[in-house]
């Protein structure tokens, strides 16, 4: 079908319109593609903090496992200190001094891993800050594609109903 001399000009513009539009659409698309690609990145490292955080407190527990299983060995040692004799009391007495020993160590052990934990509970809860925060966002985004998908669409209708 032709189109009518008198709907050429028009045809044009509507063509111009069109082609903006989907330079629009274009711009929306990638707005809301890279605002979501910003919130999927930040959710991903709390995720890997969430993950840090269970491992280091894993951790905690062991040590802290390991600590009462020393102090019942101390108690131990020391009721039987209490009835050695002789060369006895020197092995048990170097017994409670290795143990005393791990003991330094593991507590050494856990203050460093409760740094480290301390660190990552404050960075769970500045990404979750984060996240909570831009997850709003991302609906006007989403909004904007579709009403320029819309506005597209009905430039497109109009076009082929008048122009083809």
């Amino acid at each position: 079908m032709a189109i009518p001399p008198d709907n050429t000009r028009s045809c044009e513009i509507l063509a111009g319109k069109i082609s903006k539009k989907e330079t629009d659409v274009g711009n929306a698309k990638s707005s809301r593609d890279e605002f979501r690609e910003t919130l999927n990145e930040k959710q991903r490292y709390l995720d890997e903090n969430l993950e840090k955080h269970a491992v280091l407190t894993e951790q905690i527990r062991d040590i802290d496992s390991d600590l009462s299983d020393y102090s019942s060995q101390i108690d131990s040692l020391n009721n039987q200190l209490e009835n050695a004799e002789g060369s006895e009391i020197d092995s048990i007495l170097s017994e409670i001094q290795a143990v005393n020993g791990r003991i330094s160590g593991r507590q050494e052990d856990r203050t460093a891993i409760k740094s480290s934990l301390t660190e990552v509970e404050y960075n769970v809860e500045q990404l979750r800050e984060r996240v909570n925060q831009l997850t709003p966002d991302l609906d006007p985004l989403n909004e904007k594609l579709a009403f320029e998908l819309n506005e597209l669409e009905r430039l497109q209708d109009r076009y082929n109903a008048f122009c083809r």
